[in-house]
């Protein structure tokens, strides 16, 4: 009977138990990350800082043939990596590295604060009009014939395509990769273009929306340890599922403790497993992936883009996996102190009592009265049968 109800207790942790709790760990330890201020204003405020370098690194690649099939489009991005000017310093000339330091990353900090607590709950709104203004600037136009001048001349029959296409252009690469007789005339129909693509750009976006009236502190809805306090609450489902199921296979207290703690730890240690082969196999696929479909899914420039952009995939990638480990590291320690309580509950048990001898105890003795006390009771007469002197002698009977 025993045997039977330690499997039946097996098969529910094994399938049910540990399960239950490793997809909980994974809910708790992304939810976290996800909600962390680092995640909400650090890291988005990094991933600014170098998306101007990751331009000039993209444009520096363009050479390979393997990556970029269509020649006229070889041709185009050559002409921008070889423009005096880089697009980090147009970025910063312009004033886009302005409005993303300071505009973007303002909203940004305001949606941790909010999060955190720090600030009354409220509609948080991006501004886009500094961004439309900063890529209207003048600065464009000459950048336009810096690209412009790196380019060949146009054939004859290529300046009829120009012409062709000005009327209805959708993209540079619609264009043929030369440089029109007209240099301002072409700068006015790209920057015509140009300036139809910003304009289509809102002057606002909605980063947070707040909706209905907050019942939290007046300072603030501290959401971040709210949410995490709800998340934390999950793991009663495993608890409750582990608990009875040592129940079943033990009654003792220490089992019922080692059992539970057992099982936490398994769980722990395969959820940390899991976590760190999954954090390999995504930068493993982040690393392949922008080649491995070059040809038919991604546009040549964005593929080249996507792999310079890798490196912030796997800080976001980092950061959320950090998150399920750390949580890992607390189940674990966990299972560990259960396992440890179990055996200091075994030592903390009393001892059993001895068995009482079975030979047998003497019988008290009466007390013995005192010399002073025997000889009043003699005098007295009142002497007991047990404490009165023999007679010396017994009178003879008379013989037969």
């Amino acid at each position: 009977m025993n045997v039977v109800r330690k499997t039946i207790a097996l098969l529910i942790i094994i399938f049910i138990g540990i399960p239950s709790l490793m997809a909980i760990i994974w809910a708790v330890g992304i939810t976290q990350a996800v909600v962390s201020p680092e995640f909400l204003s650090d890291l988005p405020r990094e991933i600014i800082n170098k998306v101007p370098n990751m331009l000039d690194e993209v444009l520096e690649d363009v050479d390979r043939e393997y990556v970029i099939t269509d020649e006229r489009a070889r041709v185009w991005v050559r002409a921008f990596a070889s423009a005096n000017t880089s697009p980090k310093e147009l970025l910063e000339e312009i004033g886009v590295m302005a409005w993303l330091e300071n505009e973007l990353s303002r909203s940004v900090e305001d949606i941790g604060k909010i999060f955190r607590g720090e600030m009354r709950p409220r509609t948080i709104m991006l501004n886009l009009r500094p961004l439309k203004s900063a890529l209207k600037h003048e600065k464009i136009d000459q950048y336009l014939a810096e690209v412009l001048n790196k380019l060949p001349s146009c054939s004859d029959e290529q300046m009829r395509e120009w012409i062709a296409e000005a009327d209805d252009l959708d993209g540079l690469e619609e264009l043929p990769p030369c440089r029109p007789q007209d240099l301002a005339a072409a700068v006015k129909i790209l920057r015509s273009n140009w300036t139809q693509e910003v304009e289509d750009i809102p002057n606002e976006v909605e980063m947070l929306r707040v909706e209905g009236r907050w019942h939290f502190r007046d300072s603030g809805a501290d959401i971040i340890h709210f949410v995490l306090s709800l998340t934390f609450f999950l793991f009663f489902f495993p608890a409750i599922i582990l608990a009875v199921a040592a129940l079943i296979a033990t009654s003792s207290g220490s089992g019922i403790l080692r059992w539970i703690g057992v099982s936490t730890l398994v769980g722990g240690i395969l959820t940390l497993i899991l976590s760190k082969f999954a954090g390999r196999f995504l930068e493993w696929g982040i690393g392949a992936f922008p080649f491995s479909y070059s040809y038919t899914d991604i546009p040549p420039v964005a593929e080249i883009f996507i792999e310079k952009t890798s490196d912030i995939y796997l800080g976001v990638v980092d950061h959320l996996f950090s998150g399920v480990n750390m949580v890992c590291g607390v189940v674990c320690i966990v299972g560990i102190v259960l396992i440890a309580l179990s055996y200091a509950v075994v030592r903390e048990a009393k001892p059993t009592p001895a068995p009482e001898s079975k030979t047998q105890q003497p019988k008290p003795q009466p007390p013995q009265p005192t010399p002073q006390a025997a000889e009043d009771e003699t005098k007295t007469g009142t002497a007991t049968p047990a404490e009165a002197p023999k007679s010396e002698s017994e009178p003879e009977k008379p013989g037969t």
